[in-house]
């Protein structure tokens, strides 16, 4: 009796341990900060600040090394509209593209493209292209947007792993319109309005990308 006494009892504590929220890794960043500017709002990307704080690290490092404007900073500008699409594919160079429109519908378009790769360090520029925008391509962009539900997509898909440690790239689109910011981060999306809305941009810009290579 003693001895199913002590399994009983051993088995309750197991289960009762077990029942406990499991420790969590501390997840650190070697980036430097996501300040001066700021690209990113605090706690965006992830309910665990130390997380959500190494993404945001993780994307400014290449946005500031494009030397490109911060779209949350801008996002204060109630008459301003803009949107940038940043490519991060693991083994391949970091792309960007932002699209300004005009109040006239019109809109201008930089493309810009880093000598590094999108799981490691960024390098440096090595093509920066403006390419104006006619108001019909603008207006095609917005289908586009309004056709993926955009602006009320989650910022992280609810499904993705919170660590976010595998191959593949990441296809961060941001929007700055009437006041509001927001930001939607997918990795390899496979929602085809999603990834339509973000290639359209990138063939805006006139930087060719092999189809091989869109991951």
């Amino acid at each position: 009796m003693r001895f199913f006494a002590s399994i009983c009892v051993f088995c309750i504590l197991a289960s009762a341990i077990s029942a406990q929220p499991q420790s969590r890794r501390l997840i650190t960043s070697n980036d430097p900060p996501d300040t001066n500017p700021q690209y990113f709002p605090s706690g965006i990307f992830s309910e665990y600040p130390d997380l959500s704080d190494s993404r945001s690290r993780g994307n400014a490092k290449y946005l500031r090394a494009m030397g490109e404007p911060s779209l949350f900073g801008t996002a204060q500008h109630k008459s301003s509209e803009s949107y940038r699409f940043l490519w991060l594919r693991t083994f391949h160079q970091p792309l960007a593209v932002r699209l300004t429109i005009r109040p006239d519908g019109s809109g201008e378009l930089i493309g810009i493209e880093l000598s590094g790769k999108g799981g490691y360090d960024p390098g440096v520029v090595v093509t920066n292209q403006i390419v104006e925008i006619s108001q019909d391509q603008v207006h095609q962009f917005q289908n586009l947007l309004r056709a993926s539900e955009y602006w009320s997509m989650p910022t992280v898909d609810p499904k993705l792993h919170e660590e976010l440690i595998r191959d593949g790239a990441e296809w961060l689109l941001e929007g700055a319109r009437g006041g509001h910011y927001h930001v939607v981060l997918r990795v390899s999306p496979r929602s085809v309005t999603y990834r339509e809305t973000c290639l359209y941009l990138l063939s805006l810009s006139k930087i060719e990308v092999e189809s091989n290579r869109i991951y």
